[in-house]
C-alpha cells in the first residue's frame, strides 16, 4: 500500500511537472466541419394553396418556422433550443415560400423552396436553392426533409438542413375542400 501510494505521488509530480512545461499560449479550437455551426427545434405552421387533396396538382404556401427560445415564449418553459457557434443566437424565425406537385397521399419530386431566417440577435441568413421532400404521406400529415444554401447574410456559404413532422387538424379535408394549413415541431441545422 505505501509503494504503491509512492508511486502515485511519482507519477503525479512527473504530471504536474510536465504541465509546467507546457507553453502558456491558447489557441482557439479548429472549425471541423462535422460540428454544427447551428442547431435549433421549434414549431412550424404552413399555409397551402390550393388545399390539399387526394389528387396531385400543383400547390403553393408559406410555412412559418419559430425556433429556439422564441418558440416557446421567450424560453419560460425551456422545451425548445437553439445553439449556435454564435452565443448571440438563443432563437429564429424562418418564413419560406415554397411551390410542389402534391397531394395528401403522395408528393412529386418538384418541390422547391426560398425565405429567410431573422436571428434573435438582429441578423439575417437568406436561403435559395432550397428543395424538400415529402415521407411518410398520410392524410395530409407529413415528414418534410428540407435542404437550402445561405446566399446571403449570417452563415452565408452554408447549408440549411431541416426536418418537420407536419400534421393537418382536418384529415377528413382531402376528400372534400382540402386541407389549407398544417403544423407541426421541427428540428433544423446549419452545416
Amino acid at each position: 500500500m505505501v509503494r504503491l501510494m509512492k508511486s502515485q505521488g511519482l507519477i503525479g509530480a512527473c504530471l504536474t511537472a510536465a504541465a509546467l512545461a507546457l507553453p502558456l499560449t491558447y489557441s482557439a479550437p479548429s472549425a471541423d466541419a462535422a460540428t454544427p455551426l447551428v442547431t435549433c427545434d421549434g414549431q412550424q405552421m404552413s399555409s397551402i394553396s390550393p388545399g390539399l387533396t387526394d389528387t396531385v396538382r400543383a400547390q403553393s404556401g408559406t410555412a412559418a418556422f419559430t425556433e429556439g427560445a422564441d418558440a416557446d415564449l421567450l424560453g419560460l418553459f425551456g422545451s425548445f433550443t437553439c445553439q449556435s457557434a454564435d452565443p448571440t443566437i438563443t432563437g429564429a424565425t424562418m418564413t419560406q415560400q415554397f411551390h410542389t406537385m402534391a397531394s395528401c397521399n403522395q408528393s412529386s419530386e418538384q418541390a422547391s423552396f426560398t425565405g429567410t431566417i431573422d436571428w434573435d440577435n438582429g441578423k439575417t441568413s437568406t436561403l435559395t436553392d432550397g428543395t424538400f421532400e415529402l415521407t411518410n404521406r398520410d392524410n395530409g400529415d407529413a415528414v418534410l426533409t428540407l435542404t437550402a444554401h445561405i446566399s446571403a447574410g449570417e452563415f452565408a456559404d452554408h447549408t440549411l438542413t431541416a426536418e418537420v413532422n407536419s400534421d393537418t387538424a382536418d384529415p377528413a379535408a382531402c376528400a372534400t375542400t382540402g386541407i389549407t394549413a398544417t403544423a407541426g415541431e421541427d428540428a433544423m441545422i446549419i452545416s
